[in-house]
């Protein structure tokens, strides 16, 4: 049996249905083991050492983070306290557990069986073990000294401890996100896009301007030529959405149209060539593609087998690194890193994770930064880099992370110089409202938040009363299915377990809860043997009762990617799955889980139908959730006499999501007019659109009708997104 730090018997420490291992690190919950990250485990354990004290938050900042570790650390331990309250299925607003004392710290309120050894008692009953330590590890350090000593001796004087440092750069509020961030090549000027514009910052003088575009345009993206003194600009101008790319002087004067033939691109290190992707709207290919920095002899390169989104040039301009994904929508089946030797015209793997993220960019010491999602969270990646041998494109040695603390960490940039590296910091997520609305006007009122926490939160369905929402959340480290009645505070966890839900609905009865579960082979698992492009593993579909419990298989299929069901007396269910080359609509039994496919499209752009079934079971929508130059259309099929008509939406640009009113006569959607933000609207079957909401965050999902068509549940996404600096990396 283990033993504590002084000597006498440690056990496991128990509170609620809760009890905690300090010797295997465990949190648990009725003997179930609970996901819970590094950080947020340790703030546990403070807090259990000493309940019913408070625990200030210097004292956690002294304990989490050594002196020398330079975080945001109000922002760090914040989010380490929400993890755990996640985990723990608590509130701030009313604790079981864990309470706030405004300015001071935390104490842990609940009754607690057993205890844990403080630190500072450890410390003072191991004092003769402490003092062996101590002489062993100034030995050590004696040691380390004189190597450091002939270290420097040996370089002149040369070498130089530096210490890591990051820096807030732009201070936005979290409706008006920082979309891109590119930092000077002196490391000296920031430029950035958020849903305003452009601008640009001097960075020693926190000083920001905005920078004028061409009237209509928006910009997407934005990089460095390298004289320091213009920007690249990518974006879209226009009603019809064109897309172009600009030479902007930060300087003054107006701004210089490149080309028409692409959004984004990067410029090479000698400022004479503009690199860019192409084909981001094609399925499972992109195209490399090169110009002349004015936008002549534009020419195509090379074609990548993957859908492919991030683009960096190597230091000496012979070599361009791209990042590809094997694609299935709404899946990735494979992610690495490749380099194209522009001499020989051949391109070889460079590295390959499944975690990989948006953003390249390569650095004159030979490393290639990029961004990778943690194993350990749900929401949370951090920069990593690979050292390149420049010459024959491959990486050498072993990664080096860059970052720490949660928060997604996209696009990193290193400067010219290689002292600077920009990347952004986002923890945007979808959060559920909850709005009133007029059944005869569709006109919206009261639209309140209902998730209060700040995990990834999505609804699909509502109980059959009206009273309640049904929404999949990672509220508690993994994704699971709760239900949450309207003015609750907190939900009910109705379906746990580790299959991870992705979409869920409800049986035509209302009696039971259908969803759609990841494979059983999970990442950590050994990957299974490589298998052609469209024979993905089967996706499960799954049931458990309303009243909650566990999932049992219904069916399964490959490449589902959506589902739905009508309403008794009909007994009509669909789900979509991709096969080679277009959607099929297949039939199932709710009870049985028999299958036969009664519908299949395979027009331009088939990979990006969204579709929704009438609450009669008797007419399928489908709409294309893109962008497009022309009006969007909707195309409404009827089901039991196979007669098709299309429902053209005038002035409306795209259609991002859209579902059945409750009425089955209209649809609400979220949609972006030309120009536009994106707003939630009502479509009537003749095409009329009216806009119902406008959208004050950055984004406007889904809207789910109860079935009395007086309440609807939407998500719309919370959180902010600023631009990073980290210095002496």
């Amino acid at each position: 049996m283990a033993t504590g730090l002084n000597g006498n018997l440690a056990g496991v420490v128990r509170f609620g249905v809760y009890e905690v291992d300090p010797h295997t690190g465990e949190l648990r919950r009725n003997g179930v083991k609970v996901k819970l990250q590094e950080q947020p485990f340790q703030v546990l354990t403070m807090l259990l050492e000493r309940p019913g004290e408070v625990i200030s938050r210097e004292e956690m900042q002294r304990r989490l983070w050594p002196a020398d570790t330079f975080v945001d650390f109000d922002h760090s331990l914040n989010a380490a306290i929400k993890r755990l309250r996640d985990a723990l299925r608590d509130s701030a607003d009313n604790p079981r557990f864990v309470e706030t004392l405004a300015r001071r710290g935390y104490r842990f309120v609940a009754p607690v069986a057993g205890a844990l050894p403080s630190i500072g008692t450890a410390e003072i009953r191991t004092a003769p073990e402490a003092k062996h330590i101590a002489g062993w590890v100034l030995g050590a350090l004696v040691l380390v000294g004189a190597c450091l000593s002939v270290g420097w001796h040996l370089g002149h004087g040369t070498a130089r401890a530096v210490s890591t440092k990051e820096v807030r750069l732009t201070a936005n509020s979290a409706d008006v996100p920082v979309y891109r961030a590119s930092i000077s090549p002196d490391g000296r000027l920031l430029a950035y896009t958020d849903p305003r514009g452009l601008f640009l910052r001097e960075i020693a003088r926190d000083d920001s301007h905005q920078l004028w575009l061409p009237t209509n345009f928006k910009a997407h993206s934005v990089s460095w030529f390298p004289d320091g003194n213009h920007v690249l600009v990518g974006g879209t101008e226009g009603e019809g959405q064109q897309s172009s790319l600009w030479n902007l002087s930060i300087l003054g004067g107006p701004p210089r149209k490149v080309t028409d033939v692409s959004e984004g691109g990067t410029v090479s290190p000698d400022g004479t060539k503009i690199a860019f992707l192409e084909g981001s709207d094609k399925f499972n290919s992109s195209e490399l593609w090169l110009m002349n920095a004015d936008g002549s002899q534009c020419r195509k390169l090379y074609a990548i087998s993957g859908y492919s989104g991030s683009l960096a040039w190597s230091p000496n301009g012979k070599r361009l690194a791209y990042q590809k994904a094997t694609y299935w929508p709404g899946n990735s089946e494979e992610v690495q890193i490749e380099s194209y030797d522009l001499v020989t015209g051949k391109s070889k793997p460079l590295y390959s994770d499944y975690r990989l993220q948006g953003g390249l960019s390569w650095s004159r010491d030979d490393r290639l930064f990029f961004t990778r999602a943690e194993e350990t969270s749900n929401a949370e990646s951090n920069v990593w880099s690979i050292r390149v041998d420049e010459q024959t494109g491959e990486s050498r040695g072993e990664l080096t992370r860059h970052t720490s603390g949660p928060d997604w960490k996209p696009r990193p940039e290193v400067s010219a110089d290689g002292k600077h590296l920009a990347f952004l910091r986002t923890n945007i997520a979808p959060t559920v409202y909850v709005a009133y609305v007029d059944p005869k006007t569709k006109s919206v009122d009261k639209l309140q938040r209902l998730t209060l926490d700040e995990s990834r939160s999505r609804p699909y369905e509502w109980t059959p009363d009206g009273k309640a929402i049904l929404y999949v959340s990672d509220r508690d480290g993994e994704f699971h299915i709760f239900r949450q009645r309207i003015g609750a505070t907190s939900p009910e966890l109705l379906v746990d377990g580790h299959d991870s839900p992705n979409i869920l609905r409800l049986n035509p009865d209302g009696t039971e809860i259908l969803y759609t579960s990841e494979p059983a082979q999970g990442r950590s698992s050994p990957p299974a043997p490589r298998r052609p492009a469209f024979e993905r593993e089967k996706v499960r579909m799954m049931r458990a009762p309303l009243g909650g419990g566990t999932g049992q298989l219904l069916l399964e299929a490959d490449g589902i990617n959506n589902f739905q069901c009508a309403r008794a007396p009909s007994r009509m269910c669909l789900f979509s799955r991709f096969t080679k080359d277009a959607l099929a609509i297949v039939q199932f039994d709710s009870v049985t889980g028999a299958m036969k496919e009664i519908f299949r499209t395979s027009d331009t752009g088939w990979q990006n139908y969204n579709w929704t079934l009438a609450p009669d079971g008797k007419l399928l929508a489908l709409c294309k959730e893109m962008r497009v130059s022309q009006d969007a259309t909707i195309r409404l099929v009827s089901l039991d006499r196979r007669t098709e008509r299309v429902i053209h939406l005038n002035e409306w640009a795209g259609i991002l999501a859209f579902d059945w009113a409750a009425d089955g006569k209209s649809f609400w959607a979220s949609a972006m007019l030309r120009g536009e933000a994106r707003a939630l609207v009502s479509i009537d079957l003749r095409g009329n659109v009216r806009q119902v909401l406008q959208g004050e965050k950055p984004y406007i999902g889904w809207a789910i009708p109860s079935r009395d068509g007086k309440h609807l549940a939407m998500w719309q996404s919370t959180g902010g997104s600023n631009a990073w600096m980290l210095e002496g990396f």
